[in-house]
């Protein structure tokens, strides 16, 4: 009788130990390959501007993306989808509308199965032409599914007559 409790004892912790390291695997396994398998747009993000401290109507800007993308609009913001999945540069350009300078976003990505999730509020001063920014920006930039969170206030640099803002890595 003792003799069959020890061996049902002994199938049980085996019983536990085999199911925690089964989910331990699962557990693992989604962290490592997420970035990989994510089919979502892997650049994302929200882009609302304003001139002067007044928000722009940003539904009149032209946007132009290089690769499949998507531009939704809500509430002044522009949502911004792109495809995504190929190691390089993306732009991102924002001309027309209330704006005199156009607005060209960057996005690099170091890998193919990189995911950036970016939010951008610009400020434009019509007067000095100075463009403040703020920015949320999260990517993948390794082989996990651990999203790196950045935050940062700048000013963007006018280069080749735009207002650039780089995002990526």
């Amino acid at each position: 009788m003792k003799k069959d409790i020890t061996k049902s004892k002994l199938i049980i912790i085996i019983s536990i130990m085999i199911i925690s390291f089964v989910i331990l695997s699962i557990i693992s396994r989604y962290v490592l390959i997420f970035p990989r398998l994510y089919t979502g747009d892997r650049i994302t993000g929200s882009l609302k501007i304003s001139i002067d401290n007044v928000p722009t109507d940003i539904e009149k800007c032209d946007f132009t993306i290089y690769d499949t993308g998507d531009i939704s609009f809500h509430d002044k913001t522009a949502e911004i989808s792109v495809k995504g999945g190929k190691h390089g540069l993306y732009n991102i350009t924002v001309t027309g509308g209330d704006l005199d300078i156009p607005i060209n976003i960057k996005v690099f990505q170091y890998n193919w199965h990189q995911v950036t999730r970016f939010d951008i509020s610009a400020d434009i001063d019509k007067k000095s032409g100075i463009c403040e920014l703020i920015i949320d920006e999260s990517s993948t930039t390794d082989e996990t599914a651990v999203m790196h969170k950045r935050h940062r206030s700048e000013t963007a640099e006018i280069k080749d007559g735009a207002y650039t803002i780089g995002l990526g890595g």
